[in-house]
């Protein structure tokens, strides 16, 4: 683990995440995480990482509470945390908001929090003026990056939170546009970066589990199905250097809304165009994604959007994995600056290629 890398550990991080509320090792304090739930992404593996990560910061007591009964709760559950859901509620439907926030106000009448998070804005809109009647200091984690406020920040606004936490420097330009003039801290989301005795061996078990053969070059991506994550761009890249025969694509993440399917079966058909489909395996959803970055010899994900913080270049760096990417938001801060990495100034298809046949050629993994 080299210094850079360390201060994204637990460790460090959970440690911040407390001192930003206050929390003292001898005075327990109470702190309720919101989320929607319905989605998986970099938000939900925060919240599963601080909960399994407390015990860095003595005094901090964590709940957890969502409106969608999804991976979200039941991976939570699964690792015996307690999990409280409000009902399924859209702003399309008032009936469904006038039930959840009448089964939050019973639950908060029954539990007293010291702090409430709101993970993103569409909790906040649907439960921001309840926190702030109930007594509970409000916070809002800002997890993106935009340049323009949706309805749902536009919402929030009428109820400005005690605090503003944003997940990089990156989203404290935003943070200070959703609500100027609170205070905002910044907190990195603490990172899976449990050291590995013998990556070697893992390296070899995960390469024998999908059939990798030695001289045999991996490629990993993996996110949410969106158009932000570049992954056209890498498959585009990936025809350019199809004539090269020793590489395999692993690109995982699974569609979890229709706009997710739609998208996955353009890449596909992209694939088959491109006349890489063959080479390229859909893994879905990644469990033991520490096992791939250890496996793979990089990590590409060339976006056309700015990633607010960016846990998987995090994770790939701490498995020895080098990693590709665009150099905006907060891939600057999170992608060590040395010559395994590579943080292209605009994400082009032959730049991307140009990236990867660099790694090919140069690259001995540790």
């Amino acid at each position: 683990m080299t210094p850079f890398l360390d201060k994204f550990n637990p460790k460090s991080t959970v440690q911040a995440f407390g001192e930003s509320l206050g929390v003292r090792f001898d005075s327990p304090t109470k702190v309720l995480h919101l989320a929607a739930g319905n989605l998986f992404g970099g938000i939900e593996r925060m919240l599963i990482s601080l909960a399994l990560n407390a015990h860095y910061c003595p005094g901090l007591i964590q709940s957890f509470g969502v409106c969608f009964p999804g991976r979200l709760a039941q991976e939570l559950r699964s690792k015996n945390f307690s999990v409280c859901e409000f009902g399924k509620a859209s702003f399309r439907n008032p009936l469904s908001l006038f039930f959840a926030r009448k089964q939050f106000r019973k639950f908060l009448d029954a539990n007293h929090f010291d702090w409430i998070v709101c993970h993103g804005s569409w909790i906040h809109a649907l439960f921001g003026k309840i926190i702030l009647k109930s007594g509970s200091q409000l916070v809002h984690m800002v997890h993106g990056i935009s340049n323009g406020l949706s309805l749902n920040d536009r919402w929030c606004q009428k109820n400005p939170p005690n605090l503003v936490m944003a997940n990089s420097r990156a989203t404290v330009g935003f943070a200070n546009l959703l609500f100027p003039g609170v205070r905002t801290s910044v907190v990195y989301p603490p990172c899976d970066l449990t050291p590995c005795a013998d990556r070697s061996s893992l390296r070899n078990n995960w390469r024998r589990k999908y059939g990798i053969s030695s001289g045999q070059f991996v490629i990993f991506a993996a996110s949410r199905m969106e158009a932000g994550k570049g992954l056209d761009i890498l498959i585009e890249s990936l025809g350019l250097i199809k004539e090269n025969p020793n590489w395999i694509c692993w690109i995982g993440g699974e569609a979890q809304r229709h706009s997710d399917r739609v998208y996955l079966n353009i890449l596909r058909k992209f694939a088959l165009r491109e006349g890489v489909d063959s080479k390229i395996r859909w893994l879905g959803h990644v469990h033991d994604i520490l096992g791939h970055f250890a496996a793979a010899d990089l990590y590409c994900q060339p976006n056309r959007l700015p990633e607010s913080f960016g846990m998987t270049f995090v994770e790939a760096q701490s498995m020895g994995c080098p990693v590709i990417t665009t150099g905006f938001g907060g891939a600057l801060e999170v992608v060590e600056c040395h010559q395994r990495n590579q943080l292209l100034p605009y994400p082009s298809a032959e730049s991307v290629a140009e990236a990867i046949l660099n790694v090919i050629q140069s690259e001995k993994r540790i």
